[in-house]
């Protein structure tokens, strides 16, 4: 599965109070999985989706498998 960005590509950007954050599609992309049925799975990413992976680990670590960086986007 590879989700696009909220406002890029095909993507429309949602109009959301507080803006899209990393957080926020983090938060989409756990929805996407579950809903997809997946129970387990891991996440990677590079420039944006470093950092939305980043934070899909400590907000919802339970069904990750893995997580895979191609840069650090944020500190630890």
């Amino acid at each position: 599965m590879i989700p696009s960005l909220p406002g890029y590509g095909f993507s429309p950007r949602p109009a959301v109070a507080g803006g899209v954050t990393y957080r926020y599609v983090a938060r989409l992309w756990h929805q996407l999985m579950s809903g997809l049925g997946y129970r387990r799975y891991a996440a990677g990413g590079g420039d944006f989706g470093s950092g939305i992976a980043t934070y899909m680990a400590p907000d919802n670590p339970g069904p990750l498998i893995g997580l895979h960086l191609t840069n650090l986007e944020l500190t630890p």
